[in-house]
């Protein structure tokens, strides 16, 4: 729950630098035609709710920051952005959930990392395949084909390719929940080192 003005500060500007990465991140990677598109741009987004778990004093504000990120997407591109984010905002529920359970640390992070970008793998067959009522297996033959075209490997059939897929998913969100553990970290040591600098600065005023 957002209770102070610097909360909603913070959540502001990581809510919009979120946002910028989805929006030209995505139109970088596919003008590069890069492959796993989906589970790097999700691989940011657990770095910027791993930072507001940890930076800001708040139950719900990764909630917060999902919701915010997703609406901004949505109201910049309309309606066209609308199936990427809802994937946000699920990416976003899975994450608060995780957080949620116990007092969040390095585990819940690296889990949160995993789960949320292993589900930009099953966003297609959910939002295309249900929502869209495309169908899961047409979704499903569509993302072996595109696959298997791009890095051009006969050696798997289709249900391999499929899982092994789904593994770099996985592996993804892994080395992103690593990753956006350090950063924590170094962030929190940051602030602890400026604080202990003011807190010094103003004592030394006080005994002047």
């Amino acid at each position: 729950m957002i209770t102070s003005l610097r909360q909603m500060t913070s959540l502001a500007l990581l809510g919009s630098l979120w946002c910028i990465i989805e929006i030209y991140g995505d139109l970088l990677l596919r003008s590069l035609q890069i492959p796993l598109r989906g589970a790097l741009l999700m691989s940011f987004g657990i770095v910027f709710l791993s930072v507001a778990q940890f930076t800001l004093s708040g139950r719900w504000l990764v909630l917060g920051l999902g919701l915010l990120t997703a609406t901004l997407k949505l109201l910049i591109l309309g309606v066209w952005s609308l199936w990427p984010s809802l994937g946000i905002l699920i990416e976003t529920v899975l994450v608060q959930t995780i957080f949620l359970i116990g007092r969040p640390g390095q585990r819940h992070v690296v889990l949160a990392g995993m789960v949320g970008v292993t589900w930009s793998f099953f966003h297609p067959f959910v939002t295309h395949g249900l929502i869209a009522g495309a169908g899961i297996y047409r979704v499903y033959l569509n993302l072996i084909e595109k696959s298997m075209q791009v890095f051009r490997l006969q050696l798997f059939s289709p249900l391999q390719f499929f899982f092994l897929w789904l593994l770099l998913h996985t592996i993804f969100g892994l080395v992103a929940g690593i990753i956006a553990w350090n950063l924590v970290q170094l962030i929190q040591r940051r602030l602890l080192t400026l604080a202990n600098r003011l807190d010094g600065g103003s004592r030394s005023s006080v005994a002047e």
